[in-house]
């Protein structure tokens, strides 16, 4: 098996996601090598303190809806279409200066 086909699997074990089948591979590959050993117990240690990670950056409901509500309520306000104005009704920088003709 080859060293990145290991790391995946050990990326797979740390995150819970690895079968039976593929466990029993891992463990087979990680038998005879003492630093896939060590690198198993860094990956897991680093998964560990990226989950501790994540549970302290979660947000209650109330302010997740809170903000939730405050941003649509934004994006409802800015996207309503407003009606095309004509021209000549426009502020004077707006409007459409007509030139006279030009003799050619």
């Amino acid at each position: 098996m080859r060293r990145d086909e290991i790391l995946d699997l050990l990326l797979l074990e740390a995150d819970g996601g690895l079968s039976p089948a593929e466990s029993a591979r891992l463990e087979e590959a990680l038998a005879g090598d003492p630093m896939l050993q060590l690198e198993r117990e860094s990956i897991r240690a680093a998964w560990s303190e990226l989950r501790s990670l994540g549970r302290s950056v979660t947000m209650r409901r109330e302010v997740v809806d809170t903000a939730l509500a405050a941003v649509s309520q934004q994006l409802a306000s800015t996207s309503a279409r407003q009606p095309p104005k004509n021209r000549d009704s426009a502020p004077s920088p707006a409007r459409r200066q007509r030139k006279p003709p030009q003799k050619r």
